[in-house]
């Protein structure tokens, strides 16, 4: 992926955080500057990374065909208020109108406005360019977090969902389903929100905080949990999903999986998890067996586990670590098909 200004900045705060200037249509967006890096492609194909500075910045060329009195209203606004940018003294949010970038950053005025507005009138024709100094960017979580996110939004037709409020922006906390603890994601839930497609390793990067994650109801065809070492609840029923590795993930406490086609499910070293819905899968025999007598060598206590329903029946064997589960000393409430 193409390295973009937001990769190069700093998470700072401006001097003025109480509101964001966003200001449409801007025609022209221009931006040079000092970056700590510089990608050079060499002769031989290879990239080459340069460090120039221990500090970045871009200065922004911003020029607008029409301007409206009221636009021209909010610029002047931020540039003469001295509780805002206080002409070119103070900082200030700026969210970035170019639909590929769309971050907002830390932004100070580096041009006079009297230059460039010199008659108020109904419309503005040809304004002259604003020049903005950019030295920050805002996110809540670290970057990986955020393009994780983003990953998992690409890959799972976010722009279709019915509820895609805040993943547009930069802000992790403000994106519907996302919860920030301690400035990382920790929890992701997303049920029946029109999900589709392959979810796949996207997550992989909240790996050390995601905790819960929910994307239950949804057409979501792949989803490698396996990397989510931190992870202590996952719901994934009711979703397109033929495997589930959940083998590495011994945080675990609860599992809801059913109505897929999740075809096999180690949990043999899962010695937390307590509560597992796994039914409406069409396991066979072999696998359901496998299951119950994991759970009952593990020897978790006080669960509950539904296998049943398209789940074929347990063999012999089956039954007898069913039997040891639900053994009043193992207290484990158990539903198999059969039954």
């Amino acid at each position: 992926m193409a390295k973009e200004m937001f990769d190069y900045l700093p998470n700072i705060t401006p001097d003025y955080t109480a509101e964001t200037l966003s200001v449409t249509p801007q025609t022209t967006l221009t931006s040079k500057g000092q970056k700590a890096q510089k990608q050079i492609t060499m002769g031989d194909g290879s990239i080459r990374v340069i460090t120039k500075s221990n500090q970045s910045y871009f200065d922004v060329t911003i020029q607008w065909d029409i301007l409206t009195a009221e636009e021209q209203g909010t610029i002047l606004d931020f540039y003469h208020n001295p509780a805002k940018a206080n002409g070119m003294e103070k900082t200030f949010y700026w969210k970035h109108p170019h639909p590929n970038d769309g971050h907002t950053y830390v932004a100070q005025f580096m041009s006079e406005l009297e230059d460039v507005f010199e008659h108020r009138l109904a419309n503005f024709q040809k304004v002259s360019p604003i020049q903005l100094r950019i030295t920050g960017c805002l996110f809540d979580v670290p970057k990986t977090e955020l393009a994780a996110l983003e990953a998992f939004y690409a890959a799972t037709d976010g722009d279709n969902w019915t509820d895609n409020t805040g993943w547009d922006g930069d802000v992790a906390a403000n994106m519907f389903g996302v919860t920030v603890v301690g400035g990382h994601v920790a929890k992701v839930e997303l049920v029946s929100n029109n999900l589709v497609g392959a979810a796949g390793t996207t997550l992989n990067p909240l790996s050390a905080s995601l905790k819960n994650l929910n994307c239950e109801n949804n057409s979501i065809s792949t989803l490698d949990v396996s990397a989510l070492t931190s992870l202590i609840q996952l719901r994934c029923s009711n979703n397109n999903i033929s495997t589930l590795d959940v083998s590495a993930l011994t945080r675990f406490t609860y599992l809801r999986c059913y109505g897929n086609s999740i075809s096999t499910l180690d949990v043999s070293a899962l010695t937390s998890l307590t509560y597992l819905y796994c039914h409406n899968n069409g396991m066979i025999a072999a696998e359901v067996d496998n299951i119950l007598c994991d759970l009952d060598t593990v020897g978790a206590i006080n669960g509950t586990l539904y296998i049943h329903g398209t789940n074929a029946a347990p063999s012999a064997a089956g039954l007898a670590c069913e039997a040891n589960l639900e053994d009043v000393s193992r207290g484990w409430d158990v539903t198999v098909t059969g039954e």
